[in-house]
């Protein structure tokens, strides 16, 4: 299909005899969920917002990466509803961490040839954040 069809047809579902359209705005603008899913977008943009300000100003994976195994350990252990779970999970945690940071990081030094090194630094780098993540889960239950 031609780049030329597909922009008609999409053209085509905006023209104001298409049922497709009036659908659309009817399920946005009459959905009884509308409100409720406006406000977790706009939560989730800020917890990314947020998390993205931190990472700035911590500017290493490392630290980072334990910062964030830590209070994910601690998170899990509560009970949260579900729209604050996909949150904090899939909004803050998701920015802030920096598992492409280490994936750079590793290609760096497999692409020089050390593999003895990659393998030691890839799986400490695992062990080393799941250690955290279950001290954060220990502490949290701890606590309450």
């Amino acid at each position: 299909m031609s780049k030329e069809k597909i922009q008609a047809f999409i053209f085509s579902l905006f023209r104001s005899n298409n049922f497709f359209f009036y659908f659309i705005v009817f399920r946005l603008f009459f959905d009884s969920n509308y409100s409720m899913k406006i406000r977790s977008y706009i939560y989730i943009f800020l917890a990314c917002f947020l998390a993205t300000f931190l990472r700035i100003f911590i500017n290493n994976n490392f630290i980072v990466s334990i910062i964030g195994s830590f209070f994910f350990g601690f998170l899990i252990s509560k009970r949260l509803s579900y729209s604050k779970e996909k949150i904090i999970f899939s909004g803050f945690f998701s920015c802030f961490t920096s598992f492409s940071g280490y994936i750079y990081f590793l290609y760096k030094i497999l692409h020089q040839g050390d593999w003895i090194k990659f393998i030691l630094l890839f799986n400490s780098i695992i062990i080393i954040n799941l250690i955290t993540m279950y001290f954060g889960f220990w502490i949290s239950r701890k606590i309450s």
